[in-house]
């Protein structure tokens, strides 16, 4: 989907006071949240477009439709079919508009589940917002491995892939007419207001296919373990507690030989982290 080159190292920032960021590190585990429930109210709301076709187009997407719903008639009667059901619901009415909009929402909602990564990790700002103030910590993921795991696809379990963030000052246009594989969906996913630049955001996506009783009972999966050997970085925050270094050092070191241990520090020349091995 995008020509730009994975970076070696992605980075997720952590709360140590959260139990399910503890299991990042004790478990290799990530949770791939559903769209609306992100901090970004515009995230994902990208609206997917199906109103600009002419006639005809509108016609063969029915057509297309209907055949791959198993409809064995013949051409003529498939056509006819076709013209029916457009003439009972103009796709171009506002009515029909809302409830494609409507659907899409639920179905990015009960289908994909986003894990934001980035590219950095001197960002004071993302260490505010989202590693307790710069009390968490952050771990750096090996993206050679990593990819390999999210390239596992399996005909009953979810697809992950990893995608950079696209940003943009205006809203794109998605269109959802000749939308045949997904990528309006996915763009829709990794599409934000060019105010969060400044984070470099790589998303991790889970495309889920639910059971019927799934799906009924709201229950999707959204918790992915990844190897262990895949963090190769833990660094801690500025103003970490001495007792949770404590802790999370003594822990590195029993489980995760690999991982290279740093204690970010403020600088006191210039509004920057730095850096120190531990």
């Amino acid at each position: 989907m995008t020509t730009q080159s994975t970076p070696q190292t992605l980075y997720k920032f952590r709360d140590w006071k959260d139990d399910n960021h503890q299991r990042t590190l004790t478990g290799g585990e990530f949770y791939f949240a559903a769209a609306n429930t992100l901090n970004d109210p515009f995230d994902t709301i990208v609206p997917i477009r199906f109103d600009h076709g002419s006639h005809d187009v509108y016609l063969e997407r029915c057509i297309k439709h209907l055949r791959r719903l198993g409809c064995r008639h013949n051409d003529e009667f498939i056509r006819k079919t076709a013209e029916d059901q457009l003439r009972i619901r103009n796709p171009k009415s506002e009515e029909t508009l809302k409830e494609q909009q409507e659907f899409t929402l639920r179905y990015v909602n009960n289908n994909f589940g986003i894990c934001s990564f980035s590219t950095r990790n001197d960002s004071i700002l993302m260490w505010s917002h989202y590693a307790d103030n710069h009390r968490g910590f952050c771990v750096g993921l090996d993206t050679d491995p990593l990819e390999s795991v999210f390239q596992k696809v399996t005909i009953s379990g979810p697809v992950l892939e990893l995608h950079p963030v696209n940003y943009e000052i205006k809203f794109p246009f998605l269109d959802g007419l000749l939308d045949e594989n997904g990528e309006a969906f996915r763009k829709k996913l990794i599409t934000k207001s060019k105010e969060w630049e400044y984070e470099n955001e790589w998303r991790g996506l889970l495309v889920s296919y639910p059971s019927k009783e799934q799906l009924s009972a709201g229950e999707l999966e959204r918790v992915v373990s990844v190897p262990l050997e895949v963090i190769t970085e833990v660094i801690l925050g500025a103003e970490m507690p001495d007792e949770q270094k404590d802790d999370i050092v003594n822990l590195a070191r029993a489980t995760l030989p690999q991982t290279h241990l740093y204690e970010a520090r403020k600088r006191e020349d210039a509004f920057k982290i730095e850096f120190r091995r531990i």
